[in-house]
């Protein structure tokens, strides 16, 4: 079974998050274990109320929500790190979220060619128009746990 974990680090973003979660929760990736882990890195607004409440619309994925002092993303992103139990890890922005067949998408593409890592950089929306930017498509492969970034979208 495939063991994976997203990882949200979210600062001052209780009008985004809830999208960002509902964005998870309408991936597709069949026979997965997935968790949730969300940092609140020192938000100040109600981001904390924001993601407890969004365990309903993530079931049966496990959401996590972790509370630190303001250290920034990257520290936060290590700081769920500590947590994650999969073997394969993503990340998104709590500004940002997913197209629906993301995770569908990358785990297939990291399997098939047997990589290590997948990540994208461009999604270009424009009129009623929507590609995928080829220049920016990267796959490279590395060392450690696969990790899947986020297919940004305008």
């Amino acid at each position: 079974m495939t063991k994976l974990s997203i990882i949200v680090p979210a600062y001052n973003e209780q009008a985004t998050i809830v999208d960002v979660l509902e964005s998870i929760s309408e991936q597709t990736l069949d026979g997965a274990e997935i968790e949730v882990i969300v940092v609140d890195d020192g938000s100040t607004d109600r981001t904390m109320d924001a993601i407890s409440a969004c365990q309903e619309i993530l079931a049966p994925v496990k959401l996590r929500a972790i509370r630190q002092a303001r250290a920034g993303a990257g520290a936060a992103r290590n700081r769920a790190l500590i947590y994650a139990k999969g073997s394969y890890l993503a990340f998104l922005d709590a500004d940002d979220d997913w197209l629906d067949d993301h995770l569908r998408y990358n785990m297939a593409r990291l399997q098939a060619d047997d990589l290590t890592l997948v990540a994208h950089n461009e999604w270009i929306i424009e009129n009623d128009a929507q590609w995928l930017n080829e220049e920016f498509d990267a796959t490279v492969r590395t060392r450690g746990k696969a990790i899947i970034t986020a297919r940004g979208k305008s």
